[in-house]
């Protein structure tokens, strides 16, 4: 007997959003962006720190340049990893260059938690820029380098 094969998902429609960088203007759109009902999926570039043995993150932030962790205008991120089934460090460690500590990769998740439970304005971060939470539910490919990020701008669903 054969299974009966789940309906594929149509394929997702992404509209540009504002440019990564300055911060500002980003996180004003994400959080109205954010604050829909249904909640619509938003795809980021975001840079990610594996600890020394690349078992887990241990710090992301939106933006394309893995050297730029000292920017100060910088969306520093609490990834919530807890719809993806299956720990965002396995699924990352795909697209970053083995040996490499850093990785800009883009994720497609939703910007706050899940399930409506969306309240978020940026806390202050103590290494500079601001803290918020996003929740991927996938991974897609590693952020084209060489890029400015005036020039990279934020995705939503239509």
């Amino acid at each position: 007997m054969t299974m009966p094969m789940p309906e594929s998902q149509p394929p997702r429609t992404f509209v540009p959003g504002p440019p990564v960088s300055p911060s500002g203007p980003l996180l004003g759109w994400l959080n109205e962006a954010a604050d829909t009902t249904p909640q619509r999926l938003v795809r980021l570039p975001v840079v990610m720190r594996f600890d020394p043995k690349r078992l887990g993150i241990i710090a992301g932030a939106v933006g394309i340049d893995p050297d730029d962790e000292g920017d100060r205008d910088v969306i520093r991120l609490t990834l919530n990893d807890r719809a993806m089934g299956v720990p965002l460090a396995d699924r990352v460690r795909a697209h970053c260059p083995t040996g490499e500590d850093t990785c800009a990769v883009w994720l497609d998740g939703y910007w706050g938690l899940p399930s409506g439970a969306f309240s978020q304005e940026g806390q202050p971060d103590p290494e500079g820029g601001v803290r918020a939470v996003f929740s991927p539910v996938s991974v897609g490919c590693a952020v084209t380098a060489g890029q400015r990020p005036e020039d990279v701008r934020a995705l939503i669903e239509q």
